[in-house]
């Protein structure tokens, strides 16, 4: 067996001592823990270490301050620069010539043709989230469950061991709820708001929403003092101190916009570059005092969050605050469309775009913990699944960042309630249940197996390759049949794309108005020339085609649906 060895070439901005961490190795061996190994400067930038006893890995490489590559694989000695393997060391950049005339600018098409541009690292655009909640990856200590709201089964006779305190229940006095009883009159008006808790009138408020106490277990913290924004904002701070890129800031309509992008600001202040979203549940538009059937005020709605000004009928009165927000006004509309095998409606949605300060930040989603979009948005996804692949192909090529909850790419759980329903249900009957077993070494091959997961994992390839996916905002938005269709041009047409989506059957697409120039398809590696303005092209039922100009053609392998 040939020892596997690596090297890697700093980056100019890393810091100078570089680790290499390695799991799901051949075969398999002890790795180090997280930052890994330090590997060993050799010279000119470069740094190696050999696997003794290994063949081949998965490798990440970072200087454990918060810089590093995105997952790799190797088999076989490599070196690694720029975001590319080699097999043998690169050669040293050639010294510039010491006089050269000015080179002419090179036409963007030209210098764009049939290349799939790198992904910058700086702008969140480019990624595609994975959420997940920890709690229910993996119960890595059953010990620990405690009989409590969350519910433990019971046995044949209705009883259940309280394995925190080793109780019998249920029995008289015995309260599953204990950890969570609040009196509020014994809470520190320095700390915590002193408003009583919120009423069933209370949800389309902003007042009670930002000034009361949601629940028992969730009581409301005073925001605006001093004493409470600089103990959250240096809580977070230390998280961002170990490497977050992120942060998912939840329940945002429970604090008010202006005070809220306090600790945003502050955030980003700390760590610039820092990705910040927040997740405002809302079931239907969220256009607020814009109209849309919706019932609250804008200053309780998405929209307001990604705006700096103060009149709730003009979003235009204010900028925006870089604080985009969960698209729940295009989940919505999910039950009456993609969940019925049509994308009827879907444009609407898009063409309010301007209301938000930017769109193209919006984090897109089919399901999450509390939501999916089937009938009262209770359950998670259960349409067949020709129609999750069908709404996979819009999220992936519209605006906004798409965000998968874990196990949809397997149909985990499919049609459970998102939480607790009944009096005697458990979280292994809900669609939180855990997760873990599906990544054991005897399942993994049949969990990257599935069609879905195939398919998800296509769509990452394609937008990955197209920066106009990640980050140019959408115009010749239609509908047409089964099908609808939209362009997205980034940068003046440093990178632009047309996308057709057809669900159920066959969908014949056709956009005028676009550049002329020669296209090709990310899906089926089809070349049309376009002349006239007017692009044409075929799309088979529940796939898509991606049409970019001078683009690199046909990305990754046909699946089930994308072909």
């Amino acid at each position: 067996m040939t020892d596997l060895t690596v090297h890697f070439n700093k980056p100019a901005d890393w810091a100078d001592t570089i680790h290499v961490y390695a799991w799901d190795t051949r075969p398999g061996a002890g790795v180090a823990d997280w930052p890994g190994a330090p590997m060993t400067a050799e010279g000119g930038g470069w740094f190696v270490f050999r696997f003794g006893g290994i063949e081949a890995a998965c490798l990440i490489f970072n200087d454990n301050h918060g810089r590093q590559t995105g997952d790799l694989w190797r088999e076989g000695e490599g070196w690694y620069a720029d975001g590319e393997w080699t097999d043998t060391k690169p050669a040293a950049p050639k010294a510039a010539p010491k006089k050269k005339a000015p080179a002419k600018p090179k036409a963007k098409s030209a210098a764009r043709k049939g290349a799939i541009p790198k992904p910058t690292g700086k702008d969140f655009r480019e990624e595609t989230i994975y959420f997940l909640l920890t709690t229910r990856w993996n119960d890595g200590d059953p010990s620990n469950n405690f009989f409590c709201r969350d519910r433990i089964k019971f046995d044949a006779k209705g009883n259940a061991v309280d394995p925190k305190t080793g109780e019998t229940v249920p029995k008289p006095g015995y309260n599953p709820g204990r950890f969570f009883g609040i009196d509020v009159g014994d809470l520190d008006p320095e700390w915590y708001h002193q408003e009583g808790f919120i009423c069933g009138g209370d949800w389309e408020s902003a007042y009670p929403l930002q000034t009361r106490h949601l629940a028992g277990d969730c009581i409301d913290l005073a925001t605006r003092r001093q004493n409470v924004k600089d103990y959250i904002i240096g809580s977070i701070n230390r998280y961002l101190d170990m490497g977050v890129d992120a942060l998912r800031i939840d329940t945002v309509k429970h604090v008010e916009r202006d005070n809220l992008l306090e600790y945003v600001n502050a955030w980003k202040a700390h760590k610039p570059g820092l990705f910040v979203f927040g997740e405002n549940l809302v079931k239907g538009y969220g256009w607020g005092d814009m109209g849309g059937g919706d019932n609250g005020p804008s200053e309780i709605r998405p929209w307001w969050y990604t705006r700096l000004g103060h009149d709730p009928r003009d979003p235009n009165s204010g900028g925006d605050p870089g604080f985009p927000q969960l698209d729940f006004g295009l989940f919505s509309t999910f039950r009456d469309n993609l969940s019925r095998g049509s994308y009827d409606g879907v444009a609407r949605v898009l063409e309010m775009d301007w209301i938000y300060g930017n769109a193209t930040e919006l984090v897109t989603f089919l399901q999450n913990h509390d939501v999916g979009p089937d009938n009262d948005f209770k359950y998670r996804f259960k349409g067949d699944q020709w129609m999750a692949a069908a709404a996979y192909n819009l999220l992936w090529t519209a605006r906004g960042i798409p965000c998968l909850y874990y196990g949809e790419e397997i149909e985990f759980m499919k049609g459970a309630p998102q939480d607790v329903e009944g009096e005697r249900d458990t979280l292994d009957t809900t669609g939180r249940a855990y997760f873990g077993d599906h990544l054991t070494d005897e399942r993994i091959g049949e969990t990257q197996a599935h069609p879905r997961y195939q398919h998800i994992k296509r769509l990452n390839q394609i937008r990955r390759a197209v920066p106009a996916l990640q980050k140019a905002e959408m115009s010749h938005i239609g509908e047409c049949g089964g099908g609808m269709s939209f362009v997205r041009d980034w940068n003046d047409g440093e990178s632009y794309v047309v996308v057709g989506l057809a669900i159920g059957g066959g969908q014949d697409i056709t956009v005028g108005g676009v550049r002329n120039g020669v296209y090709r398809d990310c899906v089926t590696g089809n070349e049309v020339h376009v002349g006239d303005g007017t692009l044409w092209f075929h799309v088979n039922g529940n796939s898509a085609g991606v049409y970019v100009l001078d683009g690199p053609g046909k990305i990754g392998s046909d699946g089930v649906y994308l072909k």
